[in-house]
């Protein structure tokens, strides 16, 4: 395990909640990477913050474990985690459970028993959820049935196309001049999430280069100045 590239997942649903159970002294500089964010886990893993760079890192093989101290760091819904699995294995990445003392591949197979707890865990946590859901509902009718219930008011507006690409205008500037460069290393760059860089290159119909494409690309810039780190600072500073 010595040679193995581990990621550590940390998540909490609220700021109210600490993350001292799933975090060991040294644990921050111990693992390869480790990654830790507030989120709730009804959200997809790689729909999160740190899940989509997670997402990134086994795409770039970059990452052979992913540690994390529960299934439900993972996901609350069955069919979500599973998905998750599958991919980690598809690219040859094992998923390490601290509270179950597991692992997910063995010597690259598939360790026979992790699947069967695996499903009874994310089960019982998908119910644990929809106990929730229901205990809540109750909580609300006996308020509505005391006229002691408000329904909350959202008055957060839809941001248009054009106020977001007009917000993002900087950023846009780069994918534009570097479309080779891979999107997380883009959204380092401009100060953005991952994600955006996806949801631009969508929208302005600047897609990420296959590697031959980016080779070509490269090649055509071979006679041209090459450009200092300082000249993207000046470029995000216009």
């Amino acid at each position: 395990m010595s040679d193995m590239r581990v990621l550590r997942y940390v998540r909490v649903s609220s700021n109210s909640q600490k993350v001292d159970r799933q975090v060991e002294e040294g644990d921050r500089t111990k693992y390869n990477y480790f990654l830790e964010e507030k989120v709730s886990g009804k959200t997809e893993l790689f729909s999160r913050e740190k899940g989509s760079i997670i997402k990134e890192l086994i795409l770039e093989s970059k990452v052979d474990v992913v540690s994390i101290y529960s299934v439900d760091r993972i996901s609350r819904n069955l069919k979500d985690l599973l998905s998750v699995i599958d991919f980690f294995h598809e690219n040859s990445v094992s998923l390490q459970i601290d509270n179950l003392g597991i692992t997910s591949l063995v010597e690259g197979k598939v360790n026979p028993s992790i699947m069967i707890i695996v499903q009874m865990m994310g089960a019982f946590s998908q119910l644990e959820n929809e106990w929730r859901k229901e205990r809540q509902m109750e909580g609300i009718k006996r308020a509505k049935d005391k006229g002691v219930y408000e329904m909350r008011e959202h008055h957060r507006r839809r941001e248009t196309k054009k106020e977001f690409l007009n917000k993002h205008r900087k950023t846009i500037e780069l994918i534009e001049k570097y479309p080779s460069m891979k999107n997380i290393e883009l959204a380092k760059l401009g100060g953005v999430h991952f994600n955006t860089i996806t949801k631009i290159r969508k929208m302005i119909g600047i897609q990420k280069m296959e590697k031959k494409q980016g080779e070509e690309f490269v090649k055509g810039l071979e006679e041209q100045p090459i450009v200092s780190p300082f000249e993207f600072v000046e470029l995000m500073g216009d």
